[in-house]
């Protein structure tokens, strides 16, 4: 385990307590502090009892065993000021952009969630592994036509010479080439070196190539040595395989927008160092732009020189509100399935007969929610925003997609044990293991009884009359007319 980054500060400066009390802390940062328990793929704990924010309920500067989730969480808690005068900075710079002046694009007001809560900041590397997060600071903005790439040009430009220029993020070619990337044809510099080894104009033409185009130059010259090694000038296959291996810094922008819309004309706007950037909507049918700037962080006195700086291009606020209910109804509870323990066994060629129902069970769940909610969200929001259309499609659950439901969540319960039972019932298994993996059952049991409730409550939710609403402008009264003094008040609610 890498603790590298938290050896500076291991623990809080010693009048933080008396310079800033639990509720401020809890005020400056916008969170509760819940019991807090170890990271699922971390429990690691440091033996020294010290200071630790607790809730009200706490007995105050109770001393305990600090966990590592307490160490990162008061780590971010510490941050949270700073990234928030840097949001503020930043929403500011976005709202006062050339192109936002000119009604190219709006800034979304709902500031709240412009900083990443300390909380949220845990939650996200827990789940995902990582302590690498580029969305502490985002803000969203609204395009009326986000498939003319004059419009992302623009705002790039303008948030570039505001001291926003676009962070650039490292990307293994293999990934690049699934979006289009032809390796051969831009890395023909090699061939070259290969054909003059010992040219050194050529050689250093090669190295200035490849430092100018973002890579690491290192890798180049293992790319280098390990096709001379063949003994003759390497074939396209061979190179391909090679070069693929390569990693290369690219602007940090995702384009996931519908192709239909998106077309070659618009691309071809595009300069050519964005040509990777193009990605697809995700199977809900949700689109965005999606752009992390860059700042000068050390001005804020933090010892991070860069903080990545998050913007959601959307349609326009029906799209916004449309992402925030299919998050908070749908992706958050689905989400849950990477919580459970039991993916431990599904690339495990002994429990093939259970991963294959695992895999069928959750493909159908999700399928359920993504085809009967998110789609047809995405798809309202967009003909409200983007098409100027009040057309609707309804959204609601079957009787038989609700007796659907409620079948699979009971063979995906019900199977929950089988590879459990079977790797208990192993000879070679102590008997701590066999306590653990008992607890580990329970968790996915529980796990999964929370998912189906709340799954329960969105079918109830989408079923009932008050779903959702579009925000759509109020029609205008209709005037009486002389000779119909008392005519009918229109029902502006309607």
């Amino acid at each position: 385990m890498n603790v590298n980054f938290l050896s500076q500060r291991i623990s809080a400066p010693q009048n933080i307590y008396s310079a800033q009390t639990k509720s401020e802390l809890k005020a400056s940062s916008g969170i509760g502090y819940d019991n807090l328990s170890p990271l699922k793929s971390d429990t690691v704990s440091f033996g020294a009892a010290r200071y630790i924010v607790r809730p009200s309920n706490y007995r105050s500067h109770s001393l305990h065993t600090t966990s590592f989730q307490d160490i990162l969480l008061e780590k971010f808690v510490l941050q949270n000021p700073v990234l928030r005068a840097m949001g503020e900075d930043y929403y500011k710079v976005l709202c006062g952009i050339d192109s936002v002046k000119a009604s190219v694009f709006s800034i979304c007001e709902n500031i709240e969630h412009l900083v990443k809560s300390p909380d949220s900041i845990i939650d996200k590397i827990r789940r995902s592994g990582s302590f690498q997060i580029f969305d502490k600071i985002r803000a969203t903005a609204y395009c009326d036509n986000p498939y003319n790439m004059d419009s992302l040009l623009l705002i790039l430009s303008d948030m570039e010479k505001s001291g926003y220029p676009i962070t650039k993020v490292p990307k293994n070619l293999s990934e690049l080439m699934k979006k289009g990337y032809v390796p051969f044809d831009e890395e023909r510099m090699i061939m070259k070196y290969m054909a003059n080894p010992k040219d050194k104009d050529v050689t250093a033409e090669v190295r200035n190539f490849f430092i100018e185009n973002g890579y690491d130059i290192k890798e180049v010259r293992q790319l280098l040595s390990g096709l001379k090694s063949l003994g003759r000038e390497p074939n396209k296959e061979e190179f391909l395989a090679a070069v693929s291996q390569l990693t290369k810094k690219v602007p940090d922008v995702d384009i996931r927008l519908n192709s239909e819309r998106l077309t070659p004309e618009q691309i071809a706007k595009l300069p050519e160092k964005y040509r990777y950037c193009i990605g697809v909507p995700q199977g809900s049918g949700y689109e965005d732009i999606q752009i992390r700037f860059n700042t000068n962080s050390v001005k804020y006195g933090t010892k991070d020189r860069s903080t990545p700086h998050e913007l959601i291009i959307l349609f326009g606020k029906n799209y916004y509100d449309a992402k925030t209910r299919e998050s908070t109804f749908i992706y958050s509870n689905l989400r849950k399935f990477k919580e459970l323990n039991v993916k431990r066994y599904l690339d495990n060629p002994d429990f093939d007969k259970y991963t294959e129902l695992y895999r069928t069970m959750k493909d159908a769940i999700e399928g359920l929610f993504v085809n009967n909610v998110s789609k047809i969200e995405f798809s309202n929001a967009k003909c409200a925003d983007f098409l100027k259309s009040d057309e609707r499609k309804t959204i609601s659950f079957t009787k038989g997609a609700i007796e659907d439901f409620e079948r699979f969540f009971k063979v995906l319960y019900s199977g929950l044990e089988r590879p459990y039972k079977k790797e208990m019932n192993s000879t070679n298994i102590s008997r701590e293991q066999r306590s653990e993996l008992r607890k580990a059952l329970a968790k996915d049991r529980a796990t999964l009884i929370e998912m189906r409730d709340k799954l329960r409550e969105t079918i109830r939710l989408y079923n009932s009359s008050e779903a959702y609403k579009l925000t759509e402008p109020k029609p205008e009264p209709v005037k009486a007319s002389k000779k119909s003094p008392k005519a009918k008040k229109i029902d502006t609610k309607a």
